[in-house]
């Protein structure tokens, strides 16, 4: 049995490693010969779920790190375009297969960087924003673009806020995402 993202299951129920851990050290696995996968791209998550003071830490028969798409793998996304475009394109979104297939091969590079990561509704806009809050829980602050090309660019810590785009846009410093801020000023 696969669960994939499951740290989006523990979000929705906190108590689902404890019950995990307690169908497993029932015996219940061996006696059926069920394996369970655990999949999430959260590595943070992930790390800690198995950390000791955790209840499914010494259960893991295995851990395994899906690596990135290949250069050569990320050509075959965009046959059409040039060596040139796929080695920016595999720069931009290293081999991820989802950030592959969130680019339209017909379209050119600049237009799908334009459309699926700097417009504001953009499928990949706001993956960065996400990335960090994940990967560094607790984070209190990061940078939001709320000019027409959605996402700018993030700092933690406890930097001057800075923009690097042209075309002078506009950057607000916020102590939470921009969708629960927007909430709660609305």
């Amino acid at each position: 049995m696969t669960f994939d993202e499951f740290p989006f299951l523990c979000e929705a129920d906190a108590a689902l490693p404890s019950a995990i851990q307690k169908f497993m050290d029932s015996g219940a696995p061996n006696r059926g010969n069920l394996k369970l996968v655990l999949c999430g791209s959260t590595i943070a998550f992930m790390s800690e779920l198995l950390a000791e003071r955790n209840p499914l830490y010494g259960r893991q028969t295995g851990v395994f790190d899906i690596a990135p798409l290949s250069l050569r793998e990320t050509a075959a996304f965009f046959p059409a375009w040039s060596a040139e475009d796929i080695v920016t394109a595999f720069g931009i979104l290293g081999g991820i297969p989802y950030y592959l297939e969130s680019f339209d091969p017909d379209a050119p590079l600049e237009r799908n960087i334009i459309d699926v990561l700097l417009a504001r509704h953009g499928k990949l806009a706001e993956e960065p924003a996400y990335l960090m809050a994940s990967e560094t829980p607790g984070s209190p602050r990061f940078f939001h673009h709320e000019g027409d090309r959605g996402w700018l660019h993030q700092e933690f810590g406890n930097q001057e806020p800075h923009c690097r785009r042209r075309r002078r846009p506009r950057c607000q410093l916020v102590s939470e995402p921009p969708d629960r801020a927007a909430d709660r000023s609305g």
